[in-house]
């Protein structure tokens, strides 16, 4: 399955495409997918022209939907799927699916910088009960949703360690060059951006979250734009060497991962994450945590004992799992007034 990121650039070098795909769990385990695909009209009239290549208005039928939805796990189903007419001759896909476990779900990773990204392009969601603090990433009690590669990444040389790599030839790199600007013009609508959401506030991540002094139970995992900045202002898309390292498919670069390490705090900077390469500023996890529901305690923490020390146990704050000191219940909405 063709990276689902590289597939995105690579249409959007030749028009305007936005790809966003929402993952949201539910307080039982069950969890929605919502995937909303658009293509320009330039790059509809593009391919459709293109006799030997692929018209990309095929990929918002029903027909690949349903075929794309078969690598999506087991159990998933497709509850609805429409095709519109959008903004300046756009056309738009929405599809929803649904799966009753969200441990059976799987995705393509927006983890962009292995090296063997093409042999690694599968996420796989795994949802767990946290039964002892962490000094990162959750406390006892908390559920933690982990994303990781279908299969495990091949082991990697440190960058910083290996020797050069050999690049493409000066001449190569200046033709790229060059035709940076021309690039820049077909990016303009860009947007690719994947995201899970909690059913409750995320109180933890391994990596930083936006908006997190809000309680946001949203969590992005790429979200990347034609108005983003680099770290100094300037558009990504006119900053010489990201622009440079995108289109060589380079996105764990130094030049990324510097540009991108403070996304948290910064939203103006784009959200690509570089795991797996040696710049990332990410070390500790990938994995979000959040208090369980009713449910999810029932059935993961329900007569289970919990360690609160959150570095070497020391036996003293062990103590049964009780759903009134770590769990999450909804807000009932206030009645408003009689007048």
């Amino acid at each position: 399955m063709r990276s689902i990121i590289l597939a995105a650039f690579t249409f959007a070098l030749n028009g305007c495409v936005e790809i966003e795909t929402g993952i949201k769990l539910n307080p039982d385990g069950s969890a929605r997918i919502t995937e909303r695909i658009r293509f320009s009209q330039q790059l509809l009239d593009l391919s459709a022209k293109d006799t030997g290549g692929l018209n990309v208005a095929d990929l918002l039928k029903r027909e690949a939907i349903e075929e794309r939805m078969k690598r999506m796990g087991k159990n998933v189903k497709l509850i609805s799927h429409t095709v519109t007419d959008a903004d300046k001759g756009s056309k738009e896909s929405i599809a929803v699916y649904e799966v009753p476990y969200i441990n059976d779900f799987q995705y393509v990773s927006p983890f962009v910088a292995y090296t063997d990204f093409d042999r690694n392009n599968g996420l796989k969601i795994e949802m767990s009960p946290l039964l002892k603090s962490r000094n990162y990433a959750g406390m006892a009690g908390d559920m933690i949703i982990s994303f990781r590669p279908l299969q495990p990444p091949k082991s990697e040389v440190r960058l910083r360690d290996a020797p050069p790599e050999k690049g493409p030839a000066p001449k190569d790199v200046q033709v790229l060059r060059q035709l940076q600007p021309v690039f820049a013009d077909l990016l303009k609508g860009f947007k690719l951006r994947l995201t899970f959401e909690s059913y409750s506030p995320v109180t933890a991540t391994g990596f930083g979250w936006r908006d997190r002094r809000t309680g946001t139970p949203i969590v992005d995992l790429i979200h990347l734009t034609e108005h983003d900045l680099d770290q100094h202002g300037v558009s990504i898309f006119e900053n010489e060497e990201i622009m440079l390292d995108l289109l060589r498919g380079r996105f764990g670069s130094p030049n990324i991962a510097e540009a991108v390490k403070q996304f948290q705090d910064n939203n103006t900077v784009p959200l690509v994450m570089v795991w797996g390469s040696a710049y990332s500023p990410w070390r500790q996890s990938d994995e979000i945590a959040f208090k369980p529901s009713k449910e999810l305690f029932d059935k993961h923490m329900a007569g289970k004992m919990l360690d609160f020390d959150r570095w070497q146990s020391t036996g003293k704050n062990i103590r049964p799992a009780k759903f009134e000191e770590v769990g999450w219940t909804p807000k009932v909405p206030a009645k408003e007034p009689k007048k």
